[in-house]
Parts: structure tokens; C-alpha cells; sequence
């Protein structure tokens, strides 16, 4: 019989998980593993990402607008495939897929990933009965699978606090650098700043919502044009887009900020800025950190909860500045701007560990095959 991996997507919105998860079923199908993506619904920009069947990657989509909605969807899927492995992310994903499989395929092997620090994540909101609840039933179901990945040590270190069995979780880090990334790296991107250059660049890449912070990455980039003339491009959606460009406004920098929204190619964009900025309050790994490494841009980032600090080896790599602390950020791009610290090369030969050839092997252990 051959092999069958389902790996279950809350959705197909552009984030760090679900390109993660994308480039997994990417990595198991080139092994010889049937790897079937199942989705709410095939709404979304990553819709794009998903390979297609010739490269041995079936999506399926269950026809839902939400996950709890895709429940009796996911549990019929089941009971008709029942693949050997399973895999999810993010926790309402993880559990909902935990829920099905012990209902009508217990024989399948279910693995779970955590890509968010889940104490600190859910700070801002555990006052809410809804979050409270769902943090508290994450040791009860993670439990109940057969693995847990996390996917830095940090997060492994936050899980087992929580109370999930400390023998069940396994640190895997995510398979961030591809092939493509070196040719998608090379095209144009369309963006004045950046394809005829006259200052500087820096580049933030997130979901503008309140756990980037690229508040302080404004504030820290007008302090910087205090001693440097430079740019700032802001990529990524959401729900804080206006309240940056009201800041960005109020600070006086409109005609050196920009926001240009979702782009389907964020590497050209690193590879021709002079610097990636992340001043995330928590990151589970760090994707962009990794992806700037791979093209050889050098990073600044807070030395946040959990991932940042892994990748960058205690700041051999990249700079690390406190959380919430403009004036660090700044000093710190001022640093790199000057002195060009960092090799190129060097980056790119650091973010090798970062690969899917590397990566897929301690996946393929974990899953049973």
C-alpha cells in the first residue's frame, strides 16, 4: 500500500504556517509520500503555493467557511481515506483534526505543530472566556495525539508548561528555504524604491496586527532618518493598516513609508533591500528571518519569545534589540547600514540548515513512515 499523509490547513490566508505546511506536503510528495491538503475551502492567496497534482499533492477542499465548520467534512474524509499519518497546525486545526481522527480513524497517526508561543499569544486576550477555555483543553488534546512538533525550543519549552507530556514533543524547525527562493530572489519587483535605488532601503514582512509591532518600526525608522536618509516598505495585510499609516502621517514620513499590501514575492523585496527589520513582540520560529538570511540581507530583530535568538545563534548573524525599544532598532540598522557587518555569503551558507532536503527526514520520523 502506498504511503498517505493528510496534512489539515485551518485556511489558505497568507501566514507563516501555512506556507510551512504548504512546503511539507511539497517535501513528502517528492519522497514518494501521497500527500493530500485539506482546506475549509479553496479561498485565499496561498491557493497558489499548493502544488499541483504532477508533483504528487492532491487538495481537497471540504466545504466550509470556517474549521468548526469543516468538522463533519474532515470526519467524512476520514472514514473514507484513512491515510497512515496525519498532520495539522495552528491550535484550533490541531484539534479539531484530534477530535475527528479519534472518532472515525483511530488507526491513523496524528501529529500536531505549534508554530505560536501560546502563553504569550494568548496574553492580550486570556481575560475572554473563548480563549481561556481553548488555552486550557490544549493538554488534553495535544496529549491524545501520537507527536507534538514545535517548531523551536522555545515553543517545545512553553508546550510542557502547559502540561502537554514532555516525552511527545519534538522540536523540528520549519523547512523555510526552498529551491525557488534564489530565482524568485532575482526578478524585478516593481517597486520604484527598490528596482531604481537612489537611498537605502529597509524592509519589515508580517501581518500588520499587534504582535509585529511595526509601530515601533516606524517610530524606530524616523529616528533613523535623523543620521541616515533612508526608506521604509512595509509588506503584508491587516487589521493595523490604518493605524500605520495614521502614524506614519502624524510622524511626518509619508513620502518615505510605504505599504503596499500582499506580494506574492517577498524575496525579490529582501533581496535587494539593505536590511529586514522584525519587531515582533513573540514569533513561534521566524520565517522572514530566515528567508532574508537565504538571500543575503542581514536582519535586526527583537530578541523575542522564541524564535529569533535560535536562529540568529545568540546574534552571530543578526542583530538582537530588546522588544518595544525604537531607539535600539535604530541603532542598530544605523549599525548595519555603516559598517556592513554581515557577509552576504555567510548568510546564505547559515540559512542552509534552514532547507527542506534537511528538514523532511525528521518530519518522515515523526509521522511513522
Amino acid at each position: 500500500m502506498r504511503r498517505h499523509c493528510a496534512i489539515f490547513l485551518p485556511s489558505l490566508r497568507d501566514g507563516g504556517v501555512q506556507r510551512v505546511l504548504i512546503q511539507v506536503a511539497r517535501g513528502l510528495a517528492k519522497t514518494g509520500i501521497r500527500t493530500t491538503i485539506l482546506v475549509p475551502n479553496l479561498e485565499g492567496p496561498m491557493l497558489k503555493q499548493v502544488p499541483r497534482d504532477n508533483e504528487g499533492v492532491d487538495i481537497v477542499s471540504l466545504g466550509a467557511n470556517t474549521v468548526s465548520g469543516a468538522i463533519v467534512g474532515l470526519l467524512n474524509w476520514l472514514r473514507s481515506n484513512r491515510p497512515q499519518a496525519a498532520l495539522s497546525g495552528m491550535k484550533h486545526g490541531n484539534i479539531a483534526l484530534i477530535m475527528a481522527s479519534k472518532v472515525v480513524s483511530p488507526q491513523t497517526r496524528i501529529v500536531v505543530s505549534e508554530h505560536t508561543p501560546l502563553s504569550a499569544s494568548n496574553q492580550k486576550t486570556r481575560s475572554t472566556s473563548k480563549e481561556r477555555l481553548l488555552l486550557s483543553l490544549i493538554p488534553y488534546f495535544y496529549n491524545r495525539s501520537n507527536a507534538v512538533v514545535a517548531v523551536s525550543h522555545g515553543i517545545r519549552d512553553d508546550l510542557i508548561h502547559l502540561g502537554v507530556d514532555k516525552p511527545k514533543v519534538s522540536v523540528i524547525p520549519n523547512p523555510v528555504v526552498s529551491p525557488e527562493i534564489g530565482v524568485l530572489a532575482k526578478a524585478r519587483t516593481g517597486h520604484p524604491w527598490l528596482d531604481v535605488k537612489d537611498l537605502p532601503v529597509l524592509l519589515g514582512v508580517g501581518r500588520l496586527s499587534a504582535e509585529k509591532d511595526f509601530e515601533t518600526l516606524v517610530r524606530a525608522f524616523v529616528e533613523l532618518r535623523s543620521t541616515v536618509k533612508a526608506r521604509l516598505i512595509i509588506l503584508g495585510e491587516g487589521p493595523q493598516r490604518q493605524l500605520l499609516e495614521n502614524l506614519r502621517d502624524k510622524l511626518g514620513v509619508t513620502d518615505y513609508v510605504d505599504f503596499p499590501g500582499f506580494v506574492p514575492n517577498p524575496y525579490s523585496y529582501m533581496a535587494k533591500a539593505n536590511a529586514l527589520a522584525v519587531t515582533s513582540r513573540w514569533e513561534g520560529f521566524g520565517n522572514v528571518i530566515v528567508e532574508s538570511l537565504a538571500v543575503g540581507t542581514p536582519v535586526v530583530s527583537t530578541d523575542c519569545p522564541h524564535g529569533p535568538r535560535e536562529i540568529l545563534l545568540d546574534g552571530q548573524f543578526g542583530e538582537l534589540v530588546p522588544i518595544g525599544n525604537p531607539s535600539a532598532v535604530a541603532q542598530a540598522i544605523h549599525k548595519i547600514l555603516l559598517n556592513k557587518t554581515y557577509s552576504p555569503d555567510e548568510l546564505k551558507q547559515h540559512s542552509a540548515r534552514y532547507t527542506l532536503d534537511r528538514i523532511i527526514p525528521d518530519y518522515i520520523r515523526t509521522l511513522g513512515f
